[in-house]
Order: structure tokens, then C-alpha cells, then sequence
């Protein structure tokens, strides 16, 4: 009997461990079985045409696998997905390239976000930034080079010189087509349409954001627009103007160490806004610093600043005019330490984007310079042939909220590239104009933050798609986001309210803190 358990228990033990053996091996099968159907399905791809494009290369990668970002270290996908590369042409001289990333259908959350680009495009590399992430959230997401090729980091506009179809397709055109064209990839790779689509751009992505909103309102189910450069020709103008304001006289411009100078003065009058001292302006329209308190006193050359440099200073805080018009909003107070390299130099990054797009775009002209030219008839010029198909600030999108769209916005305070006053008129304009549906928008301005989240001041990379994602879906707006940076949280609250130190509990607590609209918001609204 002994014999018999002895042997009925060695054959036991062998099937437990070709148990242990078959079973991972199986599944180890199993998953290569899976991973090379997958990998056929998505490079089956390659060739299909889909409206106005064709997919070029279709091809199935790992999680982990490295993604090529021109000047960056590769991107590293979060996980295994089909990158598809296609080819739009909406017209003769059109071609638009475009990135589809699709998740493997058991990681698929069953959304697409498309991403926009920045400054004049002509790269996929800005649209992967919002597309990994979107990736790694289960998103299938979207990207195009708006249009036209130009290496990653020289600023020209020199594409649109005499190609208007490219130029169409950079304002507004590219990032439709690729919606459309996503939405079909993803039906041919899934069997079924997106069940939610949402976009996210900021700078010119922003710009972007609301051109989609504007002009095709039934891409997108929400949308996410950051430092939208949306009154695009107001916001080249200031720019020109900036540049005049410190190259127009001599001794006007500005180094590194004046701005830490004129930063130092504006936090000392200011800082204390929010009831925190932190070296931030929480709340720069209710700052009201003028830099003339560092004017030299005579004999003095060091520590101190010169009348043409009081003069600039004053007229970047003010914003492009011209007739006594107010045509931009300027730069905050508290942004000083983020002016270079957008604002000052001889080739700051204003004054190249400003040039090139007058050059190029506006006048079609290779000789033309900002030195001695008239803002007034400029920004004339720049209206008449380019606004009405360029700018993206109409606040008419009564198609956008009728079909239940939500928009979220945002801006940094200390932003040196988009005037940030201006997102505030826009706002104001378009919740008037949308009435009862204006709770459909709601706007964030995020203190202490640079462009985009560039820069320096609080380096934050606050998320917007989720709460964005839970407002479509659930219904709920959000009314707070959490800013994360350093060793500290901070609230941005909803506009028109700002976040101010309840006056218990830690200062790097955004639990600290309430949202309040106060007097100092009511009143400084009305100089914006």
C-alpha cells in the first residue's frame, strides 16, 4: 500500500510540476500569439487610404520601446501600441503629416486626444510631449507637422512664402484633417469610433485648441487650450512692439542682472498679495509697481536703472498701443526672471517670431524689419489680410456649445511669450456671448507659472486632461486644480477667483488655501 502512495504520490508531484512548467510557457505562448496578431493587424495598415490621406508606415511597438525626438533623449513608449504615419494632401502643395498612436485594445480607454503643436510647427516632435502621456493614460492620440517640414528649434516662416496652401493648412486645416483621419484609423484598428475625442494645445497649440473649437465644433467632445497665441496678429504686433521698446533708444535694453534687479522690486511690493510671502505674484493686475522707483540717481550707473530702461520696462508691463488703442495686454509684473530669451535681446524669441511672421506672412516681403517700423499701421495691415482667417479669438462658439462641448483654458502668470492679460479679455468676451451656456468654459490662471509650464518661477505639470475628462463625462466643472511643484501643492482656482492663505495651516498646502473673489480682482478686471 505503501508502494502505491509512494508512486500515486510521484505521479502527483510530476503532473504539479508540469503544471508549473506547461502553465507559464503556455501563457508565455499564449501572449507571443497575441503580441504577433497585433503586430499584423496594425502593420495590415500600411497602404490604406482614408480621405485625403494614406498611411505610409504602420508599425506594432513594445512598451519600452525607444521613439526618435530629434534633439531630445528618445521617447520611451509606456506601453505597447501601433504608431501609424500617414500623409494628408487637402489640395495641390498640401502634405501634411501626421502620427496616429494606438494602443493595444486591452490597454485602449476607448478616447482619442489629439495634440497640438507650437510656434509655426513643422514638426511632429511638440505634438509626441502630449502624446505620451496621453498614451500612457490609455489614449489613442494624434499629432501633425501642421503641414510643412522645418528643422526643430530655428524659428522661420519661411515655408509660407508664396505656398498659401501650406499656410492654410498650418492655421487651421492640418489638426481637422488628422481628427478625421485619427477617427477612421481607430475604427479600422478597433472595429468601433472613439466614444469620447479630446483635444489639448498649448502657445500655438492653444491657438489651435480654439480654431478647432471656432471652426469645426463637432471634432472634439472638449478641449484644452493653454497660452493660446489665438489673437494671433495682436500678439505678433506686441511682440514687434517689445522689440522696439528696448532697441528703439539707446541704452534701453536690459541684461540678465537688470531683470533680477527689476523682479527683486516687483516681489518686494508685491509678494504679500496672497497673504504668503513665496516669490511669487500671485496676483499681478493688483500689482501695481512701477519700475521708476530703480531710476538712477544722478552719478549713478550700477543697482539702478536709466530712464530708457524705466521707459521699456513700463512699456512691456503696458502692451502694444497705438492712436491711444490698447491692442495687446503686456507682460506681468513677476515675469521679469522669464524675459530672457523670449523678450530681450536683439534676437529674442519675440522679436524672430515677430519678424518672421510680418516677413512672411503679412507683407511677403524678405527685406522687411521691425527696426523704425509703425505699430499702428502694422497691426492695420496684419488685420485686414490675415485676421479674419488667422485669429482664433472670436468668442462665438455657440456651434461648440450646443452640441455639449466643454472648454477648460489656461495661462501662467509669469508667461513672457503670451501676454496674459489677453486670455482674460477673451474669456470675458466669450462667457458673455455664450449666455447660459457660458458654464461650459472655465478658466485657470495658474500663478507663478511660465509659458506652458517652461521656465523659471513653479515648474509644474498640472493635469488638465482628467479633469477635463471627468466634466465631459460626469458633468462635474472643475472649480480647483492642484499645482504641484517642488516641496509644495498649490490651488489655481476657477477664474474670476484667485487662491488666498486661509491663515492656518502650511503655506505649501494647497488645503491652506481658499478661493475668493475679492475686491482687488472685481476692480483690476477693468484694466485688463
Amino acid at each position: 500500500m505503501k508502494t502505491i502512495d509512494r508512486e500515486i504520490g510521484t505521479k502527483s508531484r510530476r503532473r504539479s510540476v508540469m503544471q508549473q512548467l506547461v502553465g507559464p510557457l503556455a501563457i508565455s505562448c499564449a501572449l507571443a500569439i497575441v503580441s504577433s496578431a497585433r503586430a499584423a493587424d496594425c502593420e495590415s495598415l500600411t497602404g490604406r487610404k482614408a480621405g485625403s490621406g494614406v498611411v505610409v508606415k504602420a508599425q506594432h511597438l513594445a512598451a519600452g520601446a525607444k521613439i526618435a525626438a530629434g534633439p531630445f533623449p528618445p521617447f520611451v513608449a509606456p506601453r505597447a501600441f501601433c504608431r501609424v504615419q500617414a500623409r494628408l494632401s487637402a489640395a495641390a502643395d498640401s502634405d501634411i503629416q501626421v502620427e496616429v498612436w494606438l494602443p493595444d485594445a486591452t490597454g485602449w480607454n476607448g478616447k482619442l486626444l489629439g495634440a497640438g503643436s507650437g510656434g509655426f510647427g513643422g514638426t511632429i516632435i511638440i505634438p509626441d510631449f502630449e502624446m505620451l502621456p496621453a498614451l500612457r493614460s490609455g489614449y489613442a492620440a494624434a499629432g501633425t507637422d501642421m503641414g510643412h517640414e522645418v528643422p526643430f528649434g530655428p524659428i522661420s516662416a519661411r515655408w509660407a512664402y508664396r505656398h498659401p496652401q501650406k499656410l492654410i493648412d498650418w492655421d487651421y486645416r492640418a489638426n481637422h484633417l488628422a481628427a478625421l483621419f485619427a477617427k477612421k484609423m481607430i475604427r479600422a484598428y478597433y472595429g468601433s469610433a472613439p466614444r469620447r475625442s479630446y483635444f489639448q494645445g498649448c502657445s500655438d497649440g492653444g491657438h489651435e485648441a480654439l480654431m478647432e473649437a471656432l471652426r469645426y465644433p463637432t471634432d472634439y467632445d472638449g478641449i484644452i487650450a493653454g497660452a493660446p497665441a489665438s489673437p494671433w496678429t495682436r500678439t505678433m504686433t506686441d511682440f514687434i512692439w517689445d522689440y522696439q521698446a528696448l532697441n528703439g533708444a539707446p541704452g534701453a535694453e536690459l541684461t540678465e542682472s537688470d531683470l533680477k534687479l527689476i523682479h527683486g522690486a516687483a516681489l518686494a511690493r508685491c509678494d504679500m498679495l496672497d497673504g504668503v510671502k513665496d516669490g511669487i505674484v500671485s496676483y499681478p493686475p493688483a500689482c501695481h509697481f512701477d519700475p521708476a522707483v530703480l531710476l538712477c540717481a544722478p552719478g549713478r550707473r550700477q543697482g539702478c536703472l536709466n530712464d530708457a530702461q524705466v521707459r521699456a520696462v513700463r512699456e512691456i508691463y503696458q502692451g502694444a498701443r497705438a492712436g491711444g488703442a490698447q491692442i495687446s495686454s503686456g507682460f506681468a509684473p513677476g515675469s521679469e526672471l522669464n524675459w530672457n530669451p523670449w523678450i530681450i535681446g536683439p534676437k529674442s524669441m519675440q522679436a524672430q517670431f515677430g519678424t518672421e511672421s510680418f516677413r512672411w506672412m503679412v507683407y511677403k516681403n524678405p527685406n522687411w524689419t521691425p527696426a523704425g517700423s509703425d505699430i499702428g499701421r502694422d497691426f492695420a495691415d496684419a488685420e485686414q489680410r490675415l485676421g479674419g482667417m488667422m485669429n482664433s479669438d472670436s468668442p462665438d462658439l455657440r456651434a461648440f456649445a450646443r452640441r455639449g462641448g466643454k472648454l477648460l483654458l489656461y495661462q501662467g502668470w509669469s508667461d513672457p511669450a503670451i501676454p496674459p492679460g489677453n486670455i482674460i479679455t477673451y474669456y470675458d468676451a466669450l462667457t458673455k456671448e455664450l449666455g447660459a451656456s457660458a458654464d461650459q468654459v472655465r478658466l485657470f490662471m495658474i500663478p507663478g507659472m511660465s509659458h506652458c509650464g517652461w521656465g523659471w518661477g513653479l515648474q509644474v505639470e498640472i493635469d488638465t486632461v482628467g479633469p477635463l475628462d471627468h466634466w465631459v463625462e460626469d458633468g462635474v466643472a472643475p472649480q480647483r486644480l492642484i499645482a504641484p511643484a517642488k516641496a509644495l501643492t498649490q490651488p489655481v482656482c476657477a477664474w474670476p477667483k484667485r487662491a488666498r492663505w486661509s491663515g492656518n495651516g502650511s503655506t505649501n498646502d494647497a488645503a491652506s488655501f481658499v478661493c475668493v473673489e475679492d475686491k482687488a480682482v472685481r476692480e483690476s478686471r477693468a484694466l485688463l
